[in-house]
């Protein structure tokens, strides 16, 4: 799941896509973040993948091609899995945390 979780990442915020838009390029990213992109470039902004430059539609960001690659259900189950702490070397593996608490002897 770890590499499919990376393809669903956004390179802007790096996280699981949220309302993933595709540019001329090819790349895709979030809504939210190509409308930053949108609103300090203006009508032509930068891939922040590829540089290629990509014209903004006369709607907006909002109205770049919807990445229809991912469903939102998967997304959203990437959002979950990746909500886990997972091992780096043990990469099928949950890693679960335990609070011990130490009391001070009484005095």
């Amino acid at each position: 799941m770890a590499a499919l979780h990376d393809d669903m990442t956004c390179a802007v915020c790096t996280e699981v896509y949220i309302s993933p838009r595709f540019l001329p390029c090819h790349h895709s990213f979030c809504l939210a973040c190509l409308e930053e992109l949108e609103y300090r470039y203006g009508d032509i902004i930068p891939c922040p993948t590829c540089r290629a430059p990509a014209t903004v539609p006369p709607g907006g960001v909002c109205d770049l091609q919807v990445n229809f690659y991912f469903t939102e259900e998967a997304l959203e189950r990437a959002r979950i899995e990746g909500s886990r702490s997972m091992c780096p070397v043990h990469t099928k593996s949950v890693l679960y945390f335990t609070v011990h608490t130490v009391t001070k002897p009484s005095v």
